[in-house]
């Protein structure tokens, strides 16, 4: 990681109403942890590409995104190019409908449906990002 590249967390997330809320979670994780913004799949590929991979912390991004490029789609690449980044998904998709969604893959990313309650998704970010990620 370059020495100038605070650890961050990116959140994926077209509707802007979540950022503060996204925050606030993140930050009474880790007050230290730079959260970052995209509201697309290209933008949000272009912030990963924009920085070293050992930077990140997490990614979050909603499974249905608004463009061409959807949350999953971002997802795909990221798990190919950059498997070490610890991911989660977004989305008001019940549990039962992402897990049908994911069932091609043997691992799948976290999942917290919205709306979801602070505490919840808190607990959830909290594993992640406390989480010690290497890959073989």
């Amino acid at each position: 990681m370059n020495i100038q590249e605070q650890r961050c967390v990116l959140v994926v997330e077209d509707d802007i109403y979540m950022e503060s809320i996204f925050k606030k979670i993140i930050h009474s994780i880790d007050p230290t942890l730079k959260v970052l913004w995209a509201t697309s799949a290209d933008e949000a590929q272009a912030v990963v590409q924009s920085r070293t991979p050992d930077s990140f912390k997490l990614i979050i991004a909603d499974y249905h995104l608004k463009g061409p490029r959807t949350g999953y789609d971002f997802w795909r690449g990221c798990r190919h190019h950059f498997p070490s980044i610890a991911f989660a998904f977004v989305s008001s998709v019940t549990p039962e409908k992402y897990l049908k969604m994911m069932e091609y893959y043997q691992t799948c990313p976290k999942f917290i449906r919205k709306p979801f309650q602070s505490d919840q998704c808190r607990s959830i970010l909290a594993d992640l990002i406390k989480e010690e990620r290497h890959v073989v």
